[in-house]
C-alpha cells in the first residue's frame, strides 16, 4: 500500500505540482502586465486631462509651429516667403548633414542662448 501510494505520488502528484507552479508563475507575470496596463491607462487619462486644459488657440499655434508630419517642400516655400517679405532671395541653398564636430560645438553658447545639439544650423 505504501509503495502504491509512493508510486501514485511520483506518477501523478509531482507532474501536477510542477504544472501548478508553472501556471502560478504565469499568473504572476499576467498580474504584473495587468498592473502595468492599469498604470498606462491612468497616465493616459492624466495626459488627456492635461491636453484638455490647454487653450485651443495655443494648440493651433503649436500645430502650425511643430507640424505632425514634416513637409520639406512647404517648409522651403514658407522660408522663401519670409525671405521675400524681408526683401531677400534664397539662392544656392545647401544643407549639410550634422557632423560630430557640430554636436560637440552645440553646447557652446551664442548670444546667451544654448544651441540644441539635435538641431543643425545653416549659414
Amino acid at each position: 500500500m505504501v509503495l502504491a501510494s509512493l508510486g501514485g505520488f511520483i506518477a501523478y502528484v509531482m507532474p501536477t505540482y510542477t504544472d501548478a507552479k508553472a501556471i502560478n508563475q504565469e499568473k504572476i507575470e499576467y498580474s504584473e502586465l495587468l498592473d502595468n496596463a492599469n498604470l498606462l491607462v491612468k497616465r493616459r487619462d492624466e495626459l488627456i486631462t492635461k491636453y484638455g486644459e490647454i487653450n485651443p488657440s495655443d494648440i493651433t499655434r503649436l500645430e502650425r509651429m511643430l507640424p505632425a508630419n514634416p513637409d520639406n517642400v512647404k517648409l522651403i516655400l514658407e522660408i522663401d516667403a519670409l525671405a521675400k517679405a524681408q526683401g531677400l532671395s534664397l539662392q544656392n541653398v545647401k544643407i549639410n548633414d550634422s557632423t560630430e564636430d557640430d554636436k560637440k560645438n552645440a553646447t557652446n553658447t551664442k548670444q546667451g542662448t544654448r544651441i540644441n545639439p539635435d538641431i543643425g544650423t545653416l549659414t
